[in-house]
């Protein structure tokens, strides 16, 4: 749920806008791409993404490093591990 989300990720403050669009489509695919993560599956995606990061370094255009935490997945593309 939305609530739950709101719960697990306490620290971000989610768009008011993607949280309406959350209860319109929450989760969302076309043909055979995985689509929007499901509020319900966004915290297994997390830690899946996490485990992926973990020996990464991310670093922004200007040079600022980017903390792997800061970062929740809603979007996968095909099942590839490709995340917006």
């Amino acid at each position: 749920t939305i609530d739950g989300l709101i719960k697990r990720f306490g620290q971000i403050n989610f768009p008011p806008d993607y949280l309406a669009f959350l209860r319109i489509h929450d989760g969302f695919s076309k043909y055979t791409d995985t689509g929007l993560i499901p509020t319900r599956s966004m915290s297994q995606m997390y830690q899946r993404l996490q485990r992926l990061l973990s020996e990464e370094v991310l670093v922004r255009p200007d040079g600022e490093v980017i903390d792997p935490a800061s970062l929740i997945p809603f979007y996968e593309s095909f099942g590839l591990h490709c995340y917006q």
